[in-house]
């Protein structure tokens, strides 16, 4: 049955869960939804969206809890976005709108809620349970964002795992270690410190040393307010000539063409590797921390892991890259991805669960 879908989002910006935001939007257009996605303003997530089939509503008084605001700053919002009401479906699209889910129980508005994040400590545990309902469906990202949500109290009944779906695979074959040039290396996140791009400079900086060829580039920016981690990745930066930043990007395709190599460097777990999916695609190795969603995502394209938050196990996997042109080997159709991180198995959840909402 086709429904009316508003879909609330903290963000406007181009990031994983953006993106993979936008991809839904359109697979729902085309399967005959209505689809309304409300953001905090202007961005460039609103031509995506709009690119996709849907309609776009930027109201500014969205309730958006940052993670760097903490606890205190939940509040119950007293109305809801003003494109709600009871003939919708509701999908919260991330925890950082959990705030309306108690407003959305008390109007009898149907909800699901969307996750794409893992929050360890009291603020992660609050938001997992003050968006959790009983009957009420949450679509998780990865195994290891279900995991994290039951252990924050959240009922596994109530939990369904959809990976997000990969882009078109690219015909490109690349060789990581190819003696025409340095090895390039891609590190493509938000600069929030938590996504590692310091730790990155600092890891690989001996293997430099060691005089392994290799170039690494840098894309993302900060939210504001947190520009001081990207000051003190430039300070790392500084005067490192194998070392590129090339600030915020639109898209990151064009750079994952000139990566044989992408990089999850993350120094918290990660909710999943978004990212991974999409180097994959274009044809690049992937090598991502032994742990979270990361380690599942590097599971699902045949990437390499190390031991998260360990400089030496991190070199020792760029060195089997940069030495053993042959690892990535196995053709990119014949890992897990092609089969499981596809936009058919994202539908075949999503009309389960509108199911469920609209019982």
């Amino acid at each position: 049955m086709a429904r009316r879908i508003i879909i609330l989002h903290g963000s406007n910006d181009q990031y994983g869960a953006s993106r993979l935001l936008a991809r839904d939007a359109e697979a729902l257009t085309a399967a005959g939804h209505e689809v309304v996605v409300v953001l905090p303003g202007p961005g460039p997530l609103t031509s995506l969206v709009r690119e996709a089939g849907a309609e776009v509503v930027e109201e500014s008084r969205l309730r958006v809890l940052r993670r760097v605001d903490g606890l205190k700053a939940i509040r119950i919002p007293r109305t809801l976005p003003t494109r709600v009401d009871a003939q919708d479906v509701v999908v919260v699209w991330t925890l950082a709108l959990a705030c309306y889910v108690p407003l959305l129980r008390l109007q009898r508005i149907p909800f699901m809620v969307s996750v794409h994040e893992i929050l360890e400590g009291r603020l992660g545990t609050t938001l997992a349970r003050l968006a959790s309902s009983p009957g009420v469906p949450t679509m998780a990202n990865s195994s290891a964002t279900a995991e994290w949500l039951t252990r924050a109290g959240v009922s596994p009944t109530t939990i369904h795992v959809a990976y997000p779906d990969a882009p078109a695979l690219s015909t490109t074959s690349k060789r990581p270690g190819n003696s025409d040039g340095p090895l390039r290396i891609l590190v493509a996140g938000r600069i929030n410190g938590a996504k590692g791009q310091r730790e990155a400079i600092l890891a690989l900086a001996p293997l430099v040393d060691e005089g392994v060829n290799l170039h690494l580039v840098l894309a993302g920016g900060p939210f504001p307010g947190q520009e001081h981690h990207l000051e003190r990745m430039l300070q790392a930066a500084s005067g490192l000539d194998w070392v590129s930043y090339v600030g915020e990007v639109p898209d990151i395709g064009s750079l994952l063409k000139e990566a044989q190599i992408l990089l999850i460097a993350s120094v918290k777990p990660e909710a999943f590797g978004m990212v991974a999916l999409e180097g994959w695609a274009a044809g690049c190795g992937v090598v991502a921390p032994r742990e979270g969603g990361a380690a599942e995502a590097a599971m699902l394209v045949g990437g390499l892991t190390y031991e998260p938050r360990n400089d030496t196990s991190l070199r020792a996997a760029i060195r089997r890259c940069a030495t053993s042109p042959d690892i990535f080997a196995r053709r990119t159709e014949a890992q897990p991805a092609a089969r499981i991180c596809t936009q058919g198995h994202r539908l075949e959840v999503w009309r389960s669960l509108l199911a469920m909402v609209s019982e």
